[in-house]
C-alpha cells in the first residue's frame, strides 16, 4: 500500500480551472458511487501481484487511482464511496468522512443499517482522493468497523443507500 501513500501530488490543491473550457451538458456528467464491503474478512491478508495486502486495501487502492483519473479527465463528473457491512452506520447531518456535525450543502438523506457512507457524492478533488487514501485499516476498525459475518440485507441497504444519493442530487439540479 506504501505505493500510492508517497503521492504528494495529490496533497496539494493544485486545482488549475480553465475558464474557457466549456462545461458539459448535465446529462453527459457520469455520477460513480463506488461501493466496497466492508466485512471482518476483507481484511484478512492476501496475497497480490506478489505483495502482501488486504481485500479491502486493494479495494481502496482500485478507488484512489480512480478518483484521480476522474479529476483529470472529467473533473465536472460527481463520485461517492459507500462502505457496507459496517458496523457503524452514516449519522443524520454528520459530516461522512468525520462523523461530525457539518454545514455541508449536500447532506445526505436517510441512513441504513450495516452502510456508512465514506465520500458523499461530489466532484472527484484532491481532497476526496485523500479522504480515501488516508482511511488506514486501524483507523477503520476503531472508528467505523466491519462486521464479522456478510450480511445480505446490508448490500440491500447499501443499494438504496446509492438510490437516495442519487435522488438526491437529481433534486439538487432542479
Amino acid at each position: 500500500m506504501a505505493d500510492y501513500q508517497g503521492d504528494s501530488a495529490w496533497d496539494e490543491d493544485n486545482e488549475e480551472e480553465e475558464d474557457d473550457q466549456k462545461q458539459r451538458p448535465e446529462s453527459l456528467k457520469e455520477k460513480l458511487i463506488f461501493m466496497i464491503d466492508a466485512q471482518d474478512n476483507m481484511f484478512e491478508p492476501i496475497e497480490l501481484c506478489g505483495e502482501p495486502t488486504t481485500s479491502f486495501e486493494a479495494a481502496q487502492r482500485t478507488v484512489v487511482e480512480l478518483l484521480k483519473l476522474k479529476a483529470i479527465q472529467q473533473p465536472d463528473d460527481q463520485v461517492a464511496v459507500v462502505l457496507y457491512n459496517t458496523r457503524e452506520k452514516d449519522q443524520p447531518g454528520a459530516d461522512s468522512t468525520t462523523g461530525s456535525s457539518s454545514g455541508s450543502s449536500a447532506p445526505f438523506v436517510a441512513s441504513f443499517e450495516g452502510v456508512r457512507t465514506l465520500l458523499e457524492l461530489q466532484q472527484p478533488s484532491a481532497e476526496a482522493v485523500r479522504a480515501v487514501r488516508d482511511m488506514t485499516v486501524a483507523s477503520f476498525r476503531s472508528s467505523i468497523g466491519g462486521l464479522p459475518h456478510r450480511r445480505d440485507s446490508c448490500l440491500a441497504e447499501a443499494l438504496f443507500r446509492v438510490q437516495n444519493c442519487l435522488a438526491a442530487s437529481r433534486s439538487a439540479e432542479q
